[in-house]
């Protein structure tokens, strides 16, 4: 199984999806289309809330077997809220790139193993006296490194990854269990 990807209209994610599936006449066996989504945690009036929101808004990823996906690409251009397939080129026009092994790699540790809603848990932290960020656990364990800013107020870190051979940062939830000292 391999993960494509598709742009789309931003906060029309679930309208293309919905399109797709009712405009297309394609086999959906052998396409899982669905939207990467994060769980953050807000504060309001001294209470915690949680709330779902897209991952990385204005994109719908696919799941599948099928590596030519030539039906799918010349069927997708009759939806009006995408506007292109990630991953092809003009020389290669019957052609889209597959998400590359890291790519894929991170999406299913950020998402967890047989994560059927595709959602991307809140981390626990704490911090060292020197301010330094150690994930206790959740989808950045191990993951550090990746976090380039931390809003503990908004209860929120940036993380950099790779996207689609791109650079591309992302806010992540986590929970600020509280300030440890090292020894």
């Amino acid at each position: 199984m391999s993960y494509y990807v598709l742009e789309v209209f931003t906060s029309k994610e679930e309208e293309t999806i919905k399109r797709i599936k009712n405009e297309l006449d394609l086999s959906f066996d052998s396409y899982d289309f669905f939207i990467p989504k994060r769980k953050r945690i807000y504060k309001k009036e001294g209470i915690s809330h949680e709330k779902i929101e897209t991952l990385f808004p204005g994109y719908i990823f696919i799941e599948s077997n099928d590596k030519s996906m030539s039906i799918l690409k010349k069927n997708l251009y009759q939806v009006k809220t995408l506007t292109r397939l990630l991953g092809t080129d003009k020389t290669h026009k019957d052609f889209i790139a597959p998400l590359t092994l890291d790519e894929e790699y991170m999406l299913n540790v950020l998402l967890g193993k047989d994560n059927k809603k595709r959602i991307v848990d809140i981390s626990h932290i704490y911090l060292t006296e020197g301010k330094e960020i150690i994930v206790v656990d959740g989808p950045l364990k191990g993951l550090e490194g990746k976090i380039i800013k931390a809003n503990l107020h908004k209860r929120k870190v940036t993380v950099e990854l790779n996207f689609m051979n791109t650079i591309t940062t992302t806010d992540l939830g986590i929970d600020f269990i509280e300030e440890k000292e090292t020894a």
